[in-house]
């Protein structure tokens, strides 16, 4: 298995690979169907890769898939990347208020 992850100027990408035994092109198009499973004879309950779909689009991103039997699955997860929050010179302060003494802590968040 091999996980390789890339900042760009507007996306974050995020590839796994394996070398297994991949799947057929009709299994390929499915993978992404919550319950689909390729196989009954392998552990699972055909929810991973569904779940994986649904949060990425949720956050604006593509995944895609490519397989083939004997070769092994690729899947690539497009995210995009979220504005910065700031810099710690112009981080706005958090502060907490401690009940038991009433004490304010200011801290920078960076």
């Amino acid at each position: 298995m091999e996980i390789t992850g890339a900042p760009a100027a507007q996306v974050i990408s995020l590839t796994v690979a394996d070398n297994g035994i991949g799947m057929d092109r009709d299994a390929a198009r499915r993978a992404f169907e919550p319950f689909f499973r390729a196989s009954a004879d392998r552990a699972g309950h055909g929810l991973g890769l569904a779940i994986v779909d649904r949060y990425v689009r949720a956050l604006g991103g593509t995944v895609t898939l490519k397989s083939e039997p004997g070769v092994g699955t690729r899947v690539e997860v497009l995210l995009p990347r979220a504005p910065a929050f700031g810099t710690p010179e112009n981080a706005a302060p958090a502060v907490a208020v401690l009940p038991a003494t009433g004490v304010e802590a200011a801290a920078s968040i960076q």
